[in-house]
């Protein structure tokens, strides 16, 4: 008996023919994974491109963190700076109209006295 089956898979067709050309067979073999292989690469790639778009924002805040941990102790100067900026601010705000009304009343009182 000397039968052949053509299988067409993927980009090409394989022939098959039993134990008469092993060289074939394994070609067709070959083929046939290959093919299979494209085909479950092709079912699998949106599932893939799924996971890498649902974990990039989780990805993205630990690098983010690694990072300011890794600059955490050659800023904590500007970081201690920042932190306390507002209550300078505050206290810039409540001195400043004291010192200038002292500032104002030397001034007059050196006018004055030159008089």
């Amino acid at each position: 008996m000397n039968a052949t089956l053509n299988l067409v898979a993927g980009l090409g067709t394989a022939t098959y023919a039993p134990a008469a050309n092993n060289a074939a067979a394994e070609k067709a073999a070959a083929e046939i994974k290959a093919g299979a292989k494209h085909a479950a690469l092709m079912v699998a790639a949106p599932f893939i491109g799924l996971v890498f778009a649902i974990a990039l924002p989780f990805v993205g805040l630990a690098l983010l963190a690694w990072m300011a941990w890794r600059a955490l102790p050659a800023r904590a100067k500007d970081i201690a700076l920042f932190a306390a900026a507002p209550f300078i601010g505050l206290a810039y705000i409540v001195a400043f109209p004291v010192v200038g009304f002292g500032a104002l009343a030397w001034a007059g009182y050196k006018a004055a006295r030159a008089r």
